[in-house]
């Protein structure tokens, strides 16, 4: 990782600090500051002109890719993320904070369809305009997000921010509608992220498909509406001790407005290893 002072340098100053990259199939991590402030709708396509010209000045074949933070003064960071065999930008992972980024899935939409990221009024939510790539005509909206909470939460307290997630969620994905209603069968990943504490953890296991559930129906009329017919939720399950990481997906289909179909999905995570431990459905 390399800081590089001011953006307004970074024309000048990126292009030395790449020259000193000597390991080949290597991501350059980039941190810049600027004093603009956030409220500026513009700010990061001004910025992404900016960065272009520099990312353009690279002659550094050891370097795969190019990732570039700008932290605002008034607000969360700016980031950039650069194909340096094209010396594009991967316009789809723009503002997608480094470490949300792999939780997010979107390798499993660009499978197959072409996206196209969409401006949002949230930093924490993620919202693509997709068209199939074996049927063109196929068109969907997909949102993700990543949703914070303290492992030792309330069901009470979970249950308020998966549910403040999928409003939200919901939000954007109508103003997406208003432009294109022909768009239908969207879909919402939300990756519930526990911070651990060193407090007592008070939801069980088995209070986790509870408070998905209760989440999901308190929504359920706004999900209609938005033209969601799956959600799905990923966490990890925490032990009692926190001796036992379990990753679980929990997906929701509903496609007639009356009954939801139920998928619980559960992995053994263990040393970074995960395998496919128990499906169920309901």
């Amino acid at each position: 990782m390399r800081v590089v002072g001011d953006v307004a340098d970074i024309v000048e100053r990126l292009p030395q600090v790449a020259a000193k990259v000597v390991k080949p199939d290597s991501t350059l991590y980039i941190v810049s500051h600027t004093g603009a402030v956030r409220c500026d709708a513009n700010l990061d396509e001004k910025f992404s002109v900016t960065l272009k010209e520099a990312i353009s000045r690279v002659q550094n074949e050891n370097i795969r890719q190019i990732v570039i933070l700008i932290a605002s003064s008034d607000s969360y960071p700016l980031f950039f993320y650069y194909n340096m065999f094209r010396k594009e930008e991967i316009r789809s992972q723009r503002n997608i904070d480094l470490a949300h980024l792999p939780k997010l899935g979107l390798h499993r939409i660009k499978e197959n369809y072409n996206i196209e990221k969409l401006k949002s009024s949230h930093n924490s939510g993620h919202l693509y305009k997709a068209e199939g790539k074996a049927d063109p005509t196929e068109h969907r909206f997909f949102y993700r997000a990543v949703v914070r909470v303290v492992d030792s939460y309330t069901a009470e307290e979970v249950t308020c921010s998966v549910i403040k997630a999928l409003k939200r969620a919901c939000c954007e994905i109508v103003v997406a509608l208003y432009r294109s209603n022909t768009i239908d069968r969207n879909h919402v990943l939300l990756f519930i992220h526990r911070t651990p504490s060193n407090k007592e953890i008070r939801m069980s296991p088995a209070d986790w498909i509870n408070v998905i559930y209760k989440a999901y129906r308190e929504c359920k009329d706004f999900l209609w509406q938005s033209q969601v017919n799956q959600v799905e939720f990923d966490f990890i399950l925490f032990g009692e001790r926190r001796s036992l990481e379990q990753a679980t997906k929990v997906i929701i289909t509903d496609d007639t407005g009356f009954t939801p179909f139920i998928r619980v999905l559960r992995a053994e995570a263990s040393s970074g290893n995960s395998r496919t431990k128990k499906v169920s459905s309901c």
